[in-house]
């Protein structure tokens, strides 16, 4: 059985014993987390296949639109559950996502941060949260904090202080002055 016909299959019994669990793909993940299926085209060439969309068409019985995303309502990437994705346009996905916390591409995070802040990292040897800003191309180190939270919120507060309220900042809706 090759591993798209193991997929299919997967998916044909999610389909028919339907569960509220999250069924992570075992296999081949993208570097964003997920799963993928690599099916040879000939001899030399290949392409790849994510395994949510794969089940998301299956369910609906029709392929997806370029232009729309196979949304998780879990937000486990690797998740392959019929049960937890579906069909959403790209606009409708991101805001879902900024919504739950859980992108870290559009709030401008990298992969690797401990945190769901901006500018809030974690220091291991310290075991605390640690506020930073880059102003002018220059890092400014903020203090030393106990939970994310709070080092994010003094990051906001001096990101009003160098840029106004059209900032980005982790907590809009929060609003202090620094001493």
């Amino acid at each position: 059985m090759t591993k798209i016909e193991y997929a299919k299959a997967q998916i044909e019994h999610l389909l028919a014993n339907p569960t509220d669990r999250c069924v992570l793909w075992p296999y081949t993940k993208t570097q964003g987390g997920y799963g993928i299926i690599t099916v040879r085209v000939g001899r030399k060439n290949s392409t790849s296949r994510c395994i949510h969309r794969m089940a998301l068409e299956m369910k609906l019985g029709r392929p997806i639109p370029k232009n729309m995303d196979a949304a998780h309502s879990c937000r486990s990437r690797a998740c392959y559950n019929p049960q937890h994705v579906s069909e959403k346009t790209r606009k409708e996905n991101i805001a879902d996502t900024l919504k739950d916390g859980t992108s870290r591409r559009y709030l401008g995070l990298q992969r690797n941060n401990t945190s769901k802040y901006r500018g809030v990292s974690y220091y291991r040897n310290l075991r605390k949260w640690v506020a930073h800003i880059a102003v002018n191309g220059q890092q400014r180190y903020l203090g030393v904090y106990d939970t994310a939270v709070e080092a994010a919120k003094v990051r906001d507060a001096v990101a009003r202080e160098y840029w106004g309220h059209d900032c980005f900042q982790n907590f809009p809706e929060y609003v202090t002055k620094v001493a």
